[in-house]
């Protein structure tokens, strides 16, 4: 079902790349953008194309050269493409043959109702080449290529 853009209560929205005619709004806008942003190849939007990260460029490295140098990368994208948050912590862990980048944020100017005031979110890097968003639980959400289904 679509919304009506008279019904929106907020300034800070999108269109929900998942779902068709639904939106996102404040802290769930901001979680898809940043996912969006880290999970695309910097210079592959051709009217931005300074847009994304450039993260892939160490995808191939064994992971303790290439882990500190992707979170770098997902730092610089975030702090220079995302001024709605300030990021709080970034770190990650390396599980056998995969690396987890976990991000937590703090939104700035955002209309809060989840009593939360943090942003978490995580991305996982595994010997296939590909970059996922994951859940809470580490499964896979969001590549570059789109939303998987279960």
């Amino acid at each position: 079902m679509a919304v009506n853009i008279n019904d929106i209560e907020t300034k800070m929205w999108s269109l929900n790349v998942a779902q068709f005619g639904e939106i996102m709004a404040d802290i769930e806008d901001i979680i898809q953008s940043v996912a969006m942003l880290v999970l695309t190849v910097k210079g592959s939007v051709p009217c931005k194309p300074n847009y994304g990260c450039s993260l892939y460029d160490h995808i191939d490295q064994p992971a303790s050269i290439g882990a500190p140098l992707m979170l770098r990368e997902i730092r610089k994208a975030i702090t220079e493409q995302e001024q709605r948050v300030t990021i709080k912590s970034a770190v990650f862990v390396t599980e056998q043959s995969s690396v987890l980048f976990k991000i937590e944020l703090l939104p700035l100017n955002v209309r809060v109702t989840d009593p939360m005031s943090s942003i978490f979110i995580a991305f996982r890097a595994d010997g296939s080449g590909v970059i996922y968003l994951v859940d809470a639980f580490g499964n896979k959400i969001l590549t570059n290529l789109g939303y998987l289904t279960a």
